[in-house]
């Protein structure tokens, strides 16, 4: 995301991926959808709310993309959609009743002490499939940093580029955000601390490097989250809001690395 809209600030949640996970489950669990599922475990039926949220926004938003060309429309369109859908959570919220709403907040709070088995393999599977797509586009990716314009005069299909793109981080953050919930900050902050230890903007040595310090951020993310008793989501953003203002106040250190 960083790479589509050259912006140091971007994420899955300005596409509305993360809104529309939240949606997904607020409708199941705030909003009387629990009944429809009834039989099945309650960790598949969150994780298929969440992931069928996500998706259903990432549709929208795609299909805009194919429309229209511009990143900025891209952009306000994706914002736009995570206000809608936080407008209806709210509704959602105000409404419903303790028990409902005190298991939608435990949600929202992320965690991975939640996953069994059977989600980690899922999870897994998401994980391989997002990786070959984006290993797939790594060349065209470098290409797209210099811009869309440069890259179409390099022969690269910028519209197709653009749409593998997406669906690679839909796909990935839909999991995630499924069976972990909305986890912040970390897929904002990791790129910027790849692209420091390698020196590069190299898509090619980032992508390895982006996975294995993602998950060693994760990993003491839940660490200190276990030991403290506090919600992922708390460690993470505690951890994640000083590093992005050092990022803006720093900008000029970091621009040519992005």
């Amino acid at each position: 995301m960083q790479t589509l809209f050259r912006n140091p600030l971007a994420g899955p949640s300005m596409l509305g991926i993360s809104s529309g996970a939240s949606l997904g489950v607020a409708l199941l669990v705030l909003g009387g959808g629990s009944a429809i599922v009834q039989g099945f475990p309650a960790y598949i039926s969150i994780a298929a709310a969440a992931f069928i949220g996500a998706f259903t926004l990432l549709s929208c938003v795609l299909l805009v993309a194919n429309r229209f060309a511009n990143e900025s429309t891209l952009l306000i369109f994706g914002i736009m959609l995570t206000f809608f859908t936080s407008a209806l959570v709210d509704a959602l919220q105000s409404r419903a009743g303790n028990e409902a709403l005190r298991s939608y907040v435990t949600w929202g709070m992320g965690s991975f002490g939640e996953c069994n088995y059977t989600e980690l393999a899922l999870l897994a599977a998401g994980l391989v499939t997002s990786v070959l797509l984006s290993m797939a586009i790594l060349p065209r990716l470098n290409l797209m940093l210099l811009g869309e314009n440069y890259a179409s005069t390099m022969g690269v299909d910028v519209r197709k580029t653009r749409m593998a793109m997406m669906i690679s981080t839909g796909l990935l953050a839909g999991c995630v955000t499924a069976f972990c919930g909305p986890v912040s900050f970390i897929g904002l902050a990791v790129p910027h601390i790849s692209r420091w230890v390698t020196q590069s903007a190299d898509h090619r040595k980032n992508l390895l490097a982006t996975l294995w310090l993602g998950a060693i951020v994760a990993l003491a993310c839940d660490w200190m989250s276990r030991m403290t008793a506090l919600p992922l989501n708390t460690i993470a953003s505690a951890l994640g809001a000083p590093f992005v203002v050092m990022l803006v106040i720093q900008w000029k250190r970091f621009k040519p690395l992005i």
